[in-house]
């Protein structure tokens, strides 16, 4: 047989209330998780936003720097193979551009500070264009004119402030996101720890209720043993007064079956022992044997002499049997066990 289960409802209170507490409390940890996922997504999101925005400065500089160095190295050589990394550079720099104006899509400061840095690269880069076509064009005073007009240092001091203001918005983008991301964290263990507590508080709540009641429960068992044990003993008691009081009503019952068999034994036996030899007395009369009318008349009430002693003695034996009284109950009851096969007209071994 399965066992039937109660349903919530139909639970004291006391103990429906911690239950609800406690499916709350997991649903407020579920989301806390759910919101603590989700901010430290955003904010690491933010942190490596802000982390490659420095990797696409740091290789903008590196590319104006690989540019100034090809461009100086060619214009004291004449050694083509410093324009290497001055083709890199104008090769590269694009690129990092447009990956860094990318990045700044959404910020509006960003935007300003790439937008800012990208006039003084592109008059750089534009001066260095225009020295490298006067070097291949054998015009190397035209070259020098170029260097020496400060157009290009100009332009150089220029990223160098543009790239401080940008690598500090940088560095204080990073420095927002892994704050928000510590805080994000530290609200997240908190809010978790108070749900943890809360969560432990109802469970020690509901096991103490649970406790409760099975002291209640074992309360109510041990009482009704004591009910039942004392129930137990005042049927013992009673039963115990019962079969005594059967036992001295039984033995009263045949102590007076005793004496009445005895007082009918005596008077009746009396009696009819003096009727009988009434009854002969009147038999020797003469005048008696010479009517036979009378003499049938004294046949007759012999016959129901004889009859009433029988009676007698049946009555006498049912209420006190001689053979149970003077021989035991073995002897009785083989005796009434024949005489009733007799009756029967059975033969019985």
């Amino acid at each position: 047989m399965v066992a039937r289960v109660s349903p919530v409802w139909s639970l004291p209170a006391a103990v429906v209330l911690p239950l609800v507490g406690i499916v709350l409390a997991l649903l407020g940890l579920f989301a806390i998780s759910e919101w603590s996922l989700r901010q430290l997504e955003r904010n690491s999101s933010r942190f490596e936003s802000a982390v490659e925005v420095s990797k696409l400065i740091e290789q903008w500089r590196a590319a104006v720097l690989d540019a100034e160095s090809g461009q100086l190295g060619y214009l004291l050589t004449r050694d083509t193979a410093y324009l290497q990394p001055l083709t890199s550079a104008a090769e590269r720099l694009p690129a990092v551009m447009q990956a860094l104006q990318e990045r700044a899509q959404g910020d509006a400061q960003l935007s300003a500070l790439v937008a800012d840095l990208s006039v003084p690269a592109r008059l750089k880069f534009d001066n260095l264009a225009h020295t490298l076509r006067a070097m291949r064009a054998g015009d190397y005073e035209r070259a020098l004119d170029l260097v020496r007009s400060g157009e290009g240092q100009h332009s150089i001091g220029e990223m160098r402030r543009r790239f401080a203001r940008l690598e500090a918005y940088a560095a204080e983008r990073a420095e927002l996101a892994q704050a928000a991301r510590h805080q994000s964290n530290m609200i997240a263990r908190i809010a978790l720890l108070l749900a943890t507590l809360v969560v432990a508080g109802l469970v020690f709540k509901l096991l103490q209720l649970f406790a409760a009641d099975a002291a209640r429960r074992e309360q109510g068992r041990l009482a009704d043993k004591l009910r039942r044990d004392e129930l137990e003993r005042e049927v013992d008691a009673r039963t115990r007064e019962l079969s005594s009081l059967s036992s001295h009503l039984q033995s009263v019952a045949e102590s007076e079956k005793s004496e009445l068999a005895r007082e009918l034994h005596d008077q009746m036996g009396g009696l009819l022992t003096a009727a009988k030899m009434d009854l002969a007395w009147l038999r020797e009369r003469p005048q008696i044997n010479d009517d036979h009318e009378y003499k049938q008349k004294l046949v007759g009430l012999g016959t129901v002499l004889d009859q009433a002693m029988g009676v007698k003695r049946r009555v006498v034996e049912s209420l006190r049997p001689s053979l149970l009284e003077h021989f035991g109950l073995s002897v009785a009851l083989q005796a009434y066990f024949e005489d009733e096969c007799r009756k029967a007209g059975l033969e019985c071994v």
